[in-house]
């Protein structure tokens, strides 16, 4: 990975990982972070989107349905980030980092999975490694 792809990733990483925090310390309720914070998403997204749609082809009907699904199961798994991370109960911070490790496991798996994407020696390593701080994180 160049330092530009890098630097993409930390910016991306810091965008997803700072809206739980802020909801919790607004002491705001998760349902209500959640929402809001998923509809703002959508209209960043589409705004960003809709210029460069216009350029690529559109998929066809059963692409469309597939990525329908998938978007509703992501914003399920959204929503209930937000209710989960802005409950007094949780340490949010402990949880969003164990679900961030967990989706570094989730990806390499999926990317198998879906495209085929083998692993080197590093990358096993350094998903035993994610393994290993999940489970210090949840100590």
């Amino acid at each position: 990975m160049n330092l530009s792809t890098a630097m993409w990733a930390w910016g991306l990483a810091s965008a997803f990982t700072l809206w739980p925090m802020i909801g919790k310390s607004l002491q705001v309720s998760g349902p209500w972070v959640s929402a809001i914070v998923i509809l703002m998403s959508t209209v960043a997204g589409l705004g960003l989107a809709y210029g460069d749609m216009h350029a690529a082809p559109v998929p066809d009907i059963k692409k469309i349905l597939i990525l329908c699904a998938a978007g509703i199961l992501n914003g399920a798994a959204f929503y209930y980030y937000g209710v989960k991370a802005n409950d007094p109960a949780v340490a949010t911070g402990q949880f969003a980092m164990a679900l961030i490790l967990m989706m570094v496991i989730m990806t390499a798996v999926f990317d198998w999975v879906f495209n085929g994407t083998v692993l080197t020696s590093q990358q096993w390593l350094g998903l035993g490694l994610a393994i290993v701080a999940i489970w210090l994180i949840a100590k």
